[in-house]
C-alpha cells in the first residue's frame, strides 16, 4: 500500500500538471515581485534593487529545486510499490500448469 505522503505526491501531480497554464500560474506569486524589483532596479539604476531581486529568484529556485527532490522521492517509491505489484500479476501462477 501506499503510504499518505506518496498518495498525496500521486495525486498532486495528477491534478496540478494536467494543463499547462494552471501549472505556470502557480508560479506567478513568486516571479512577478522579484521581476518588477529587477525592471524597476534596471529603470533606475538602482544596483541594491536588481540584487534584491536576485536573491529572491535564487532562493525561489533553491526552494522548488528541493521541494521537487521531496516530492520525487514520494513518486518514485510509489512508483516502485506500483512496478512491483505489475510484475507480481504478470508472473505466470507456478501451479497452474
Amino acid at each position: 500500500m501506499l503510504t499518505k505522503d506518496e498518495k498525496l505526491t500521486v495525486s498532486y501531480y495528477l491534478a496540478s500538471h494536467d494543463r499547462l497554464r494552471g501549472y505556470l500560474w502557480y508560479f506567478v506569486p513568486f516571479l512577478v515581485p522579484p521581476i518588477a524589483f529587477a525592471v524597476y532596479g534596471y529603470w533606475k539604476q538602482d544596483f541594491n534593487a536588481i540584487a534584491f531581486a536576485f536573491v529572491v529568484l535564487l532562493v525561489f529556485a533553491l526552494w522548488y529545486v528541493l521541494s521537487q527532490y521531496n516530492s520525487s522521492r514520494h513518486l518514485l517509491a510509489a512508483l516502485r510499490k506500483y512496478e512491483d505489484v505489475v510484475r507480481a500479476l504478470d508472473k505466470p501462477d507456478a501451479n497452474s500448469d
